[in-house]
């Protein structure tokens, strides 16, 4: 199936959100290759949104010039993409497409853990979020460096949170100073005990 992003659309949420609900319920009948097609077209259209988001992020970053600022805008128009007027709306924007990445991504995961459940049945593995990209992958160009833009890691089942990080991946101010870690040192910056490396 063809996705083209079109945030203009009022329903864009309630589509992605639907597309996901429906391949999460095929994930106990339809074949294997049909739902890995499915889940490639949706990782597909989510870091399509995850580029506008983005784009959105580095419009209301202060660090941003205003040249870079109209070069933005300009994209944005080009692409038929919403475009904010001013900061207050970029914000909201920003906020709103963040909480539907991170939804999406809760929802990706588990349809993830439902087929390698199905395809490797027994294992005492699962996979769950990534701790440190909180399952988004990452920037559009630089993928996440716990998960290599998987947006999901290898966990022992049940899943236990990384007690030196609580989850989040991120090194503690000591580790980052003391050992330059730009990642938790146990977990790897995955948020999870006993992950393992693919």
């Amino acid at each position: 199936m063809d996705w083209k992003l079109k945030p203009e659309q009022t329903g864009f949420e309630e589509l992605l959100e639907s597309r996901l609900t429906e391949l999460l319920a095929k994930v106990g009948t339809a074949a294997t290759d049909e739902i890995e097609s499915e889940l490639f077209s949706l990782h597909s259209l989510i870091d399509q949104y995850k580029r506008h988001d983005e784009l959105i992020e580095t419009l209301i970053d202060p660090m941003s010039d205003s040249e870079q600022r109209a070069q933005i805008r300009e994209a944005l128009r080009e692409q038929h993409l919403r475009n904010a007027e001013n900061r207050a709306e970029a914000e909201r924007l920003h906020a709103r497409s963040r909480s539907v990445l991170e939804k999406s991504a809760r929802l990706m995961a588990e349809i993830d853990r439902r087929v390698y459940d199905r395809t490797h049945k027994g294992s005492e593995y699962a996979p769950e979020l990534c701790g440190f990209c909180r399952g988004i992958g990452g920037r559009a160009k630089t993928p996440c460096i716990a998960c290599r833009g998987r947006r999901t890691v290898l966990v022992h089942q049940p899943p236990l949170t990384c007690p030196r990080c609580g989850g989040t991946g991120q090194p503690n101010e000591r580790d980052r100073i003391q050992f330059s870690a730009a990642l938790c040192l146990i977990c790897r910056g995955k948020g999870w005990a006993l992950s393992i490396d693919e």
